[in-house]
């Protein structure tokens, strides 16, 4: 059954309200962005059959050739049927890939930047100057970039995992991940908590199979986000 916004959207007949709530449906839902685009790509080629159908009536009434006629009305109708089936599929494609994890919502659902449990700040102690206190204060008020270039000058075993948190928080996917992965391997102190932002990080690239990988052997370990883990990974699934 189409969506009464559906409706009143492609007869022009949305106050400014229904758009408002029509927008934020597009954006937020997938089962709606799916009819809409399925129903558009109807549309269009119903639009396009009408207008083609038109051409070939004013064609008929100038030409002579009657088996000429006949044989532009067969093509026509091949390249009206190919269309409206090219049109489907890929309305039906589009559904199907939507129906799957929602990447950027299990994402965005999922993630908090973990907290500076390194190195206590006491603020406005002007003494203190030290290299831990400098990247901190840049973590703590998310000068990312910074607090990079901060923790590479401390030789510490948490300072790779800080440094992979910085990138995520920048967006920086690629490079969180790889930091990330590399803790897990030499098995850094922070391992479990790689573990769950290396899995985030993957399901931001859309690696999802390589998510649940991490998301079970987490779950396995038992000692970071367990339940957070199960319920995430039966997402993913």
């Amino acid at each position: 059954m189409e969506h009464p916004l559906l409706h009143k959207y492609f007869n022009a007949e949305l106050s400014q309200q229904e758009q408002a709530e029509f927008d934020l449906l597009l954006d937020e839902n997938a089962e709606f962005k799916a009819a809409f685009t399925l129903e558009e790509s109807v549309r269009k080629v119903a639009r396009a059959h009408r207008r083609d159908t038109l051409k070939a009536k004013l064609e008929g009434f100038e030409s002579e050739d009657v088996s000429q006629e006949n044989t532009s009305g067969y093509k026509l109708w091949s390249v009206i049927a190919i269309a409206a089936s090219i049109a489907i599929i890929a309305g039906l494609a589009w559904l199907f890939n939507t129906s799957g994890p929602q990447t950027d919502a299990l994402y965005a659902a999922n993630y908090d930047l973990y907290p500076n449990t390194v190195y206590n700040i006491t603020r406005g102690e002007a003494s203190d100057k030290t290299p831990e206190k400098k990247a901190f204060t840049f973590y703590e008020e998310g000068k990312y970039v910074a607090a990079i270039a901060a923790l590479k000058n401390i030789d510490a075993p948490y300072t790779a995992f800080y440094v992979g948190q910085s990138h995520l928080a920048l967006g920086n996917t690629e490079e969180a991940f790889f930091i990330f992965s590399e803790n897990i391997r030499q098995g850094t102190i922070l391992k479990a908590e790689s573990l769950w932002y290396g899995a985030l990080a993957l399901i931001k690239l859309k690696r999802h199979a390589e998510a649940r990988e991490y998301l079970e052997t987490l779950i396995t370990d038992g000692s970071y986000k367990k339940t957070a883990s199960k319920a995430l990974l039966k997402k993913l699934k």
